[in-house]
């Protein structure tokens, strides 16, 4: 980080750990430089006005200095939103924490891209108003199907992803990221899983709602399972 001067920006909080006596290493999703981490000092003793305004899910304003290693250090920060309603019921804490698993895992550090800061305050504040854990999951669901394509992976969903048949769907390959036909989910040797119409139709509609209204699809159990089961696997082969 070389040359780079004190930098302020808008930031989600998505984790944080003890370091030392008093300290914490903060993780932030940045709107100009995507993931990184940065050391907030003092903030774990019991006057620090600091601490509270760094909690899993805030939005905040940060100031942040470079350091010799790479992680920057916090030398100002003020509330955007709090966010609080996600940290007040244990399911939005849930369904929050793997959505924020998942950024750190997919998205490596300074790589701006301000479309994924803005679709994870947009899937942060739905997880807010979700109303129980049905809800919250779909939330979730829609915001991690978005972040595939932030990252370049538009789920087919129209043609079998081996032949380009439009008939007879039936199936689901995370290995190619779409559906596949009867004929070719007959053959053995590749990875793909039964997936019901109610399950691609879910698939689409998470895609192209707003994350605003995905909690209220009121999706089945068994169509949230097998949407489940293509975001993540989908997730695990074309992920970092």
């Amino acid at each position: 980080m070389s040359g780079i001067r004190t930098m302020k920006t808008e930031a989600l909080v998505i984790g944080s750990m003890r370091l030392r006596e008093a300290d914490r290493i903060v993780t932030l999703y940045t709107r100009e430089r995507g993931r990184l981490s940065a050391v907030a000092k003092g903030v774990r003793r019991t006057r620090s006005r600091v601490g509270g305004r760094l909690e899993p899910f805030s939005l905040v304003h940060v100031v942040l200095h470079p350091g010799r290693s790479s992680l920057y250090t916090i030398t100002g920060v003020e509330t955007v939103r709090t966010f609080q309603t996600v940290r007040d019921a244990l399911f939005r804490m849930e369904a929050g924490g793997r959505l924020l698993e998942i950024v750190r895992r997919l998205f490596p550090e300074e790589e701006e891209n301000p479309a994924v800061f803005n679709l994870l305050v947009r899937g942060v504040a739905g997880l807010g108003r979700a109303a129980d854990a049905a809800e919250a999951l779909q939330v979730v669901l829609a915001t991690r199907l978005k972040l595939l394509l932030a990252l370049g992976y538009l789920p087919e969903l129209d043609s079998c992803t081996e032949c380009g048949s439009g008939e007879l769907l039936c199936a689901f390959r995370p290995s190619l990221g779409g559906v596949l036909c009867a004929d070719c989910f007959s053959r053995a040797g590749h990875d793909g899983f039964a997936i019901s119409p109610e399950g691609m139709r879910a698939l689409r509609a998470l895609l192209e709602k707003p994350v605003a209204e995905a909690g209220g699809l009121n999706l089945a159990p068994g169509v949230v399972g097998e949407v489940e089961r293509a975001v993540t696997e989908t997730l695990l082969h074309h992920g970092h």
